[in-house]
């Protein structure tokens, strides 16, 4: 399975500065009224992978990893959460072939990006922005200084980068995804729509098929190659 795995997704910290409703990092209480809570495991364990085992584990495996794809996700944290990220980002752009690191991109991290910019041939950022508006973006990405993202994301793109936007699609913000198309295009930040496709929870819930083709519709109005949608799933 391994030999024939072209990309390796590292969770390099769990730590996180946002409370987004539905992430694996809590539990989901079917009464409404009881506030999530971080799981168990996380608040036992809350650690920063050691940057020495993670080069030690890729030279002792790098037959297996050397030259493929690597992406920190961040399923249970923000990558940028880790006190040594620009070590991680520029070893890693050295040793793999390509690096996507997803971020909600709410912190002030503005000498990472100036110091890893250099590295725009193999680093692929990804801001995780629901919400042209503090208050929409807030809704899902709870507790993330929305102001802070959009700054994170323009110096990117300023540093001579190309950010990829990711924007999931709720139903609280379906009435916003066209401010955030104009903004995208307006900027040429390429955007990429995603459908949340996360079980519905509280006020967090998937879009239906007809507002699906409303986006879709305003997609194909707009006709530009920076957008792109996906398609809708059950």
């Amino acid at each position: 399975m391994f030999e024939n795995n072209d990309y390796f997704d590292f969770n390099i910290t769990n730590y996180c500065n946002a409370g987004c409703p539905t992430c694996k990092r809590y539990s989901m209480p079917s009464n409404p009224h009881i506030k999530n809570e971080v799981k168990e495991f996380l608040i036992q364990n809350r650690v920063h992978m050691n940057f020495d085992d993670f080069k030690k584990i890729l030279y002792l495996n790098e037959d297996l990893f050397f030259g493929k794809g690597a992406q920190f996700c961040g399923e249970f944290g923000d990558p940028l959460m880790h006190p040594k990220i620009e070590d991680f980002t520029i070893f890693s752009c050295k040793f793999f072939r390509t690096l996507k690191i997803n971020t909600n991109a709410g912190l002030k991290r503005k000498k990472y990006f100036e110091n890893v910019s250099h590295l725009k041939n193999k680093l692929v950022m990804y801001f995780g922005i629901d919400g042209t508006t503090d208050e929409i973006n807030n809704k899902y990405r709870i507790g993330v200084n929305t102001k802070t993202a959009f700054e994170n994301m323009n110096l990117w793109k300023k540093l001579k980068c190309e950010p990829q936007w990711d924007y999931i699609v709720f139903q609280h913000n379906i009435d916003d995804v066209e401010n955030a198309l104009n903004y995208a295009i307006d900027n040429r930040i390429q955007i990429n729509l995603k459908i949340n496709l996360r079980e519905t929870y509280r006020e967090i819930r998937k879009i239906t098929k007809d507002q699906f083709k409303k986006i879709q519709n305003i997609v194909y109005e707009k006709n530009d190659k920076i957008i792109t949608f996906q398609d809708y799933y059950e």
